[in-house]
C-alpha cells in the first residue's frame, strides 16, 4: 500500500508539471515554414526570442510570425502590448507594428541586428488582459486582396487613402507596381485610376491607361524601386480624400517637395553651383508655363489658404503624420504655425514649415518653408526651379535678382524661392526660403 501511495504521489506531482510544459508551444509556431520555425525559439508562455537560421545567414521571419508564435497568442490575435527588445512598439492596423505612432517606421528583424547584437526578444506582458482583438473594421482593397502574396507582403495599407511600399520578405526586390500600390488604397474605385496621386508626399502625373509620370508630357514614368526603398526607406503612395478615380473636391493642392533621384524622374538639368549668395544657378530654359483648367495654387500640401487655425492643425497632422503637441505656436497675436521636419527632402535635410494666418480674420495666408544650410540646398533649389518652370499652371514673372524663381499662377496667387542671408554659415551654405502666397499679398 505504501508503494502504491508513492507512485500516486510521484503522477500527481508530475501533473501539473506537465501540464505547464503543454502550454509552453504554439501550433502557429509549429506550423510555420521549416526555416521560419528554427529561427523562432518559445522562451515561456509570453515571449520568444528570434535569431538566424541554421546557415547563420539571415533572417526571414517577420514581427507577425513572432508575436503569432508566442504560445498564449497561438497566431489568433494580434497583441497592442508588445514589446522588442524591452521596448514598447505600437500596433497600428492589423499586420502592422510600428516603432512610432504614426506607422512611418515598420518594425523589422534584421540579419545585420541579430549579428550585430544578438537575438532579438518579443514578448507580451503577462496579464492575459493584454491580449487585445485586433481592429478589423479598416477596409481592405478588394484588388490588395486579389494580389499575388509575394506583392501583397510588400504593400502596407495605412489608411483608406494611403499605402507604403517596402521590400518583400526576400528582402531583395520589389516586384509590385505604381499601379498596384495605387489599386491597394481602399478609397481608389476598381474601374478607374485617381488623376491625382502623390508619391513620398510629391505630385505624379496620370497620363492615360493607367500610366503615370513625373512630368505631364509622360517623358518619365513613375517606378517604384528596389535601389530607393534600400537607400531611403519605403515608398508612400496617397491620394486625396474624396479623389476615387474622378475630380476631387478640393482642386489639385500646390507642388510639393519632392522626386527623389532613385525613383524614375528626368535627369538632372544642367547646373552651377553657387558659390556665393549673389551667384544665380542654372537651369535649361523651359517653355513657358502651361495654362491648367481648374488647376492652380491653393496652399501648401494639405494646408489651403483661407482655412481656420483648427483646419490647418489637421492638415499638419495629416501632411507630417504627427500629433498635434508637435506643432508649435508664436507670433504675437498666436497668429503662426510652426513644424519642424526632415520629411521635404530624399536626403532628409532639416527643415521648418510656418503658416502665417492674417490678422483680420483668422485665415491661412502664407506659408513659408525654409531649409537650414547645408550641401544640399542647391540641390533642392534646382530641383523646385526646375519643377516651378515646367508647372502647368505656374507662370514666370520678370527676373527678379531677389529671388530664384517668382512665379504666379492665374488668381495671383505666389511661389518665391530665395536664399537667406546667414552671417553663421559658410557662403556655400545658406539657409533656403520657400514662399506659398495668397492673393492678394
Amino acid at each position: 500500500m505504501k508503494k502504491n501511495y508513492s507512485l500516486l504521489s510521484i503522477f500527481l506531482l508530475l501533473v501539473p508539471v506537465l501540464s505547464w510544459a503543454a502550454d509552453d508551444t504554439s501550433n502557429f509556431h509549429n506550423n510555420l515554414e521549416e526555416n521560419r520555425h528554427e529561427e523562432i525559439t518559445v522562451i515561456d508562455n509570453h515571449s520568444v526570442k528570434v535569431g538566424l537560421g541554421p546557415d547563420q545567414r539571415s533572417v526571414s521571419c517577420t514581427i507577425l510570425d513572432a508575436v503569432g508564435s508566442i504560445p498564449l497568442v497561438n497566431g489568433k490575435t494580434e497583441p497592442d502590448v508588445v514589446y522588442v527588445n524591452k521596448e514598447k512598439v505600437h500596433h497600428i492596423r492589423k499586420g502592422l507594428y510600428a516603432w512610432d505612432r504614426a506607422g512611418k517606421y515598420r518594425v523589422r528583424l534584421t540579419t545585420k541586428y541579430i549579428r550585430e547584437f544578438g537575438d532579438i526578444l518579443i514578448r507580451i506582458p503577462s496579464q492575459p488582459t493584454a491580449i487585445e482583438k485586433t481592429d478589423s473594421t479598416k477596409i481592405i482593397s478588394t484588388y490588395y486582396e486579389s494580389l499575388p502574396e509575394n506583392k501583397r507582403e510588400e504593400i502596407t495599407i495605412i489608411d483608406d487613402f494611403m499605402v507604403e511600399v517596402g521590400l518583400g520578405t526576400d528582402l531583395e526586390q520589389v516586384k509590385s507596381t505604381i499601379q498596384d500600390a495605387i489599386k491597394s488604397i481602399p478609397s481608389v474605385s476598381d474601374k478607374a485610376f485617381p488623376e491625382y496621386v502623390f508619391v513620398n508626399g510629391s505630385p505624379i502625373f496620370f497620363i492615360g491607361n493607367g500610366l503615370y509620370s513625373w512630368d505631364s508630357e509622360g517623358n518619365s514614368p513613375v517606378r517604384l524601386t528596389t535601389k530607393f526603398i534600400k537607400k531611403y526607406d519605403n515608398i508612400t503612395v496617397s491620394v486625396q480624400e474624396n479623389s476615387q478615380g474622378g475630380e476631387p473636391e478640393l482642386e489639385k493642392q500646390s507642388l510639393k517637395i519632392i522626386e527623389p533621384e532613385e525613383l524614375s524622374i528626368p535627369q538632372e538639368k544642367s547646373i552651377a553651383k553657387a558659390s556665393t549668395p549673389h551667384q544665380k544657378i542654372k537651369t535649361t530654359p523651359s517653355a513657358p508655363a502651361k495654362k491648367a483648367k481648374g488647376l492652380g495654387l491653393k496652399g501648401f500640401r494639405l494646408a489651403r489658404f483661407g482655412m481656420n487655425m483648427s483646419q490647418v492643425k489637421n492638415a499638419i497632422q495629416k501632411d507630417f503624420k504627427v500629433d498635434e503637441s508637435m506643432i508649435e505656436t508664436s507670433g504675437l497675436e498666436g497668429n503662426i504655425l510652426t513644424i519642424f521636419t526632415t520629411k521635404l527632402s530624399a536626403k532628409g535635410d532639416y527643415a521648418s514649415v510656418q503658416y502665417f494666418f492674417s490678422h483680420t480674420n483668422n485665415r491661412l495666408k502664407k506659408v513659408l518653408v525654409s531649409w537650414e544650410p547645408s550641401e544640399n540646398t542647391d540641390n533642392i533649389a534646382v530641383k523646385l526651379i526646375n519643377q516651378f518652370m515646367n508647372s502647368r499652371f505656374l507662370e514666370m514673372q520678370a527676373p527678379n535678382e531677389a529671388y530664384l524663381y517668382y512665379g504666379k499662377d492665374a488668381d495671383g496667387n505666389a511661389i518665391r524661392l530665395s536664399w537667406a542671408e546667414n552671417s553663421k554659415s559658410p557662403k556655400l551654405q545658406r539657409p533656403l526660403l520657400l514662399s506659398y502666397l495668397e492673393f492678394p499679398q
